[in-house]
């Protein structure tokens, strides 16, 4: 009885081990298809402007930001 709830114990803890490492594995694939859609998203944009044209913008003032 001890040795089958050991072995039960034991297939339960690969399969939630396995259930986390699918998990992570779309985690990953999902962060990755964000940054090709990111990607994807700024070369669209570099066909319309060039770094040059993009001014930078100070939201905080300088006197503020030294703080």
């Amino acid at each position: 009885m001890i040795f089958e709830d050991s072995i039960a114990g034991m297939k339960s803890a690969r399969n939630a081990g396995a259930g986390s490492v699918v998990a992570a594995a779309k985690t990953i694939k999902s962060l990755d298809q964000t940054a090709a859609l990111a990607d994807y998203h700024v070369h669209r944009l570099s066909d319309f402007f060039s770094l040059k044209d993009i001014e930078p913008v100070n939201r905080v003032p300088s006197e503020k930001r030294a703080l």
